[in-house]
């Protein structure tokens, strides 16, 4: 507990407490005065850095920063009149000021275009100065989460390179940073929790982050989950830059400028590139991919791969002809080529020629274990290293959307993936599954039961109930500012971060309960291609009855549409 204490003449009385909301001593200006502030002076630090209350309610608040003790308030603008406290704890806090009074947050709010430039500090959770740097520009960024909330997400373009994870070491430094604001996720923990059950997992190129307490001009803005960029480059997915390449072929030239064309390659897809880009020697990497069938329009280079569905090329930002058309050839053949697999034309076997099965499988556990409904039609990235004919998944991006937390898609007992697009074909070929298994046998499993959902540490990933207490502060004051938002109703959500957090880990252990017994079972390598191609069509009107007697022995919730796309009797065939 702070003592009262004389600060320049204002007598200031702080009650401290980590999730405690606290009333206090001080005067809330009227709107023609300048705001209440505290300057806050950092341990160790000469300097000082300004606090503003934000008015909650018609009622001032001062969200303070982790570790911020009696000994750092330097002074405080305020006479006697009542105002509200709270304090986070555990985390660091993140501070941008902006070089122009015009460039304030909502002039970045109203436009994802405009941009900022600043300062950064980072404080961590003593409020210990561990970085400072100039920002080259402070942006909006994000989809569903710019459109339908006021607590909006941000890039951040350094400068210089640095390491805001861990300055001190600086082992990963880059230019870019994002700032998640987890608007529609009461808890704070889906992103944060599902990235580190990523890297331990063994998917490398899962962004890593940290959370922050976010301050704009002195302002807190909220809790935020500070993480790497997906990009191509040192610490992030670490493949030949093509993008680099294509600069140095084309010296001088004025990339936005060139002339962009809608065109239909050979194979018939609709592509999107720029005219006049003189291609490296080799282009047959690296490529990083977005599979996005919504938002992939607003890129600079795109195409479509099969019907309506689309990739976005996120590297090379700009690419050519040449380049779209090879890239785009590669998704379009892998998912005609799974596709077909599903129909009973072939049986799979040069799956692993196609695509890396063990980073498939891995990228497509966690999200389906997590039960991400966004996976394999938006937020779903590949990448293709140069000189490897096969692609890549991941990395896990935009984790904000699972267990359960849309209203149109509860439940703990289904695949999530079924049906949706190439991870809904690849969960029914038999090669896949068989790697599916082992994968979760060796890997998936002793970390769901022995780390998530226990109390063992992993290398990355901490137990759920240990994240929970490590946010429990932040969370509260995030709370406080901006309250339960469910998306316009479409987000199934509790009254509180507590009665939330409890739905998840009720959905966590249901879902492994079932998730073990049905990836687990005899049955679920089952070779569905052999089946169907064998003993070919048959009576359509019993398929359905047949894959619902059938349902629980082969591992499947539904059977529909492969019954659909093959005619075929399940029954009459594994009798046969």
């Amino acid at each position: 507990m702070f003592k009262r204490k004389l600060i320049n003449g204002i007598k200031l009385t702080v009650l401290f407490a980590l999730t405690l909301l606290l009333a206090t001593s001080a005067v809330f200006a009227d709107e023609e005065s300048e705001a209440i502030g505290i300057d806050l002076k950092p341990s160790g630090s000469e300097s000082t850095i300004r606090l503003n209350a934000v008015a909650v309610d018609g009622t001032p608040y001062f969200f303070m920063p982790s570790g911020v003790k009696e000994e750092n308030i330097e002074s405080i603008s305020a006479e006697d009149e009542s105002y509200q406290t709270m304090q986070s704890a555990n985390i660091a806090s993140l501070h941008f000021f902006s070089a122009d009074p015009e460039m304030n947050i909502d002039y970045v709010n109203k436009d994802k275009s405009n941009k900022a430039k600043g300062e950064v500090y980072m404080f961590d959770k003593d409020f210990n100065q561990i970085y400072f740097g100039t920002v080259e520009a402070l942006k909006g960024r994000g989809n569903t989460t710019w459109d339908f909330t006021d607590k909006k997400s941000y890039q951040i373009k350094l400068d210089k390179k640095a390491d805001l994870l861990d300055p001190a070491n600086g082992k990963q430094k880059a230019k870019k940073w994002i700032l998640l604001a987890n608007p529609f996720d009461p808890t704070l923990m889906r992103n944060y929790m599902i990235y580190n059950f990523g890297k331990e997992v063994g998917l490398e190129n899962t962004p890593e982050g940290r959370p922050v307490d976010l301050y704009y001009d002195g302002e807190y803005r909220g809790s935020y989950y500070l993480c790497e960029k997906v990009e191509i480059g040192d610490g992030r997915v670490e493949i030949d830059d093509l993008e680099k390449e294509v600069e140095k072929a084309n010296p001088g030239i004025d990339f936005d400028n060139l002339k962009k064309v809608i065109a239909t390659t050979a194979k018939g897809l609709e592509v999107k590139y720029e005219e006049g880009i003189k291609n490296p020697e080799d282009i047959t990497g690296g490529y990083l991919l977005e599979v996005d069938h919504v938002y992939y329009k607003e890129e600079k280079s795109w195409f479509k791969y099969y019907g309506s569905s689309a990739a976005a090329v996120k590297s090379p930002e700009y690419a050519s002809e040449a380049m779209v058309d090879y890239i785009s050839g590669y998704l379009s053949d892998l998912y005609r080529y799974c596709k077909a697999s599903n129909a009973g034309q072939n049986d799979g076997s040069k799956l692993d020629e196609m695509i890396d099965l063990d980073s498939f499988a891995r990228y497509y556990l966690v999200n389906e274990w997590f039960g991400n409904n966004d996976v394999w039609t938006s937020s779903t990235f590949l990448y293709k290293p140069k000189g490897d004919d096969r692609l890549y998944a991941g990395p896990i991006w935009d984790c904000d959307s699972t267990m359960s937390i849309r209203s149109d898609d509860s439940g703990y007992d289904k695949w999530f993936s079924e049906g949706r697009g190439l991870g809904g074909y690849l969960q029914n070929m038999p090669v896949f599954r068989k790697k599916l298994q082992e994968v979760y046998e060796q890997d998936f499993r002793p970390v769901i039961t022995d780390i998530l959902l226990g109390t063992e540490r992993g290398d990355c990933l901490r137990p759920a109930a240990e994240i929970r207490d490590e946010l429990s502060a932040s969370s509260a004051m995030d709370f406080k500012l901006w309250g339960i938002n469910d998306c316009l109703g479409s987000y199934s959500l509790k009254n509180t971060p507590e009665e939330n957090y409890e739905e998840i880990v009720t959905w966590m252990k249901n879902r492994a309960e079932w998730f073990d017994k049905e990836i687990m079972s005899e049955n679920f390598v089952h070779n569905y291609s052999d089946v169907i191609r064998i003993y070919g069509d048959t009576r359509y009107e019993t398929s359905l009855k047949a894959a619902d007697e059938y349902k629980e022995q082969l591992g499947f919730d539904k059977f529909d549409s492969v019954i659909i796309a093959c005619g075929t009797n399940y029954a009459d065939a594994l009798a046969g």
